[in-house]
This record gives structure tokens, sequence and C-alpha cells, in this order.
């Protein structure tokens, strides 16, 4: 367990990046790109405003190697990064991926989730 200098969490190790020196002193879920215009305090501060939740799903511990994607307004910025000031939420990795591959078109969005109620 380590504990993050950022949110204060007691996390278990394979939460932190590994690099050459050791651990890492934040954990994955709140270190932010700088290509996103935020700091660590802005992303914390929308992340626990959010509830510390995806503001999608509301999933609270995603898994994966990124569980948490900085959700920003394409049209504004490049897909490569964010002027800081579209950024929309903070969502886990199958939301954020489920809009982006959805074109962010909420017809089809409704449209699968239609599909997906159906089939189940």
């Amino acid at each position: 367990m380590r504990k993050c200098h950022w949110c204060r969490d007691w996390l278990a190790l394979d939460k932190f990046s590994r690099f050459k020196e050791g651990l890492g002193s934040t954990c994955k879920d709140c270190r932010v790109p700088s290509k996103y215009g935020m700091s660590r305090h802005d992303w914390l501060a929308l992340f626990l405003n959010q509830g510390k939740s995806c503001a999608a799903c509301g999933e609270t511990e995603p898994s994966g190697q990124r569980p948490w994607h900085i959700d920003h307004d394409h049209r504004c910025c490049s897909r490569k990064g964010s002027c800081g000031q579209c950024v929309r939420a903070i969502l886990c990795a199958p939301c954020n991926l489920t809009l982006g591959h959805a074109k962010e078109d909420p017809y089809r969005l409704i449209s699968l989730a239609h599909y997906a109620k159906r089939v189940a």
C-alpha cells in the first residue's frame, strides 16, 4: 500500500506508475496530462465534484491501464489535447471510448442503448 500525494488515498502499488527511480508519488487516477490544460488540482476538484466517479455511468472503480479519461469538446480543440476551457468531465475508459466511437452523436448513443436493452 502507498499513499497518493494528491488524493491522499492509500492504494495498492499497482495504482502507481513505475519509473527507473521507483514508484511515482501520485496515483494513476490523479495524473493529469498537461495537454488538457488542467492542473492536478483542477482535475481533482472536478473528480471530487463528480463524487469520485464517472460522470456518465457512475462507476467508481474502473479497471485498465488508464481507468480515467478527460472528456473535452473536440469541436473546440484537436483530438490530441485541449485548451482546458472545453473540458467537460472525467469519464471511465469504457464510457469515453463509447462516446468517441459514437462520434458524440446522442441519437447514435440512444439507438445503441435501445439495441443493448433489446438483446440483453
